[in-house]
């Protein structure tokens, strides 16, 4: 259902999709982030249930040989400490 996605998996079959979930603490999940309206934008229930829906993903993409790299911050600080780290380990390739 995700055309996108579908395209990067078929065009990555060498090198594999590493799938990644971020808690973006700037925008949704930090503790003082509000709506426009003033109200807190991830309150305990939200936030229970996405850390069950992660944990239920994580297990499914296991089961499927898989994995799931799970980050906290801001999408952009993650997603670049994993690219450094993922340069690190292939040199570069």
């Amino acid at each position: 259902d995700n055309p996108a996605l579908h395209r990067t998996v078929q065009l990555s079959k060498r090198n594999g999709v590493l799938p990644v979930f971020v808690f973006d603490t700037t925008r949704i999940y930090g503790s003082n982030v509000t709506s426009p309206t003033g109200c807190q934008k991830c309150g305990p229930r939200r936030a229970q249930f996405v850390i069950e829906a992660v944990k239920d993903l994580r297990e499914t993409l296991h089961k499927r040989g898989s994995g799931l790299v799970v980050g906290v911050g801001s999408p952009e600080d993650v997603l670049a400490r994993i690219a450094t780290a993922a340069i690190g380990t292939n040199g570069g390739n």
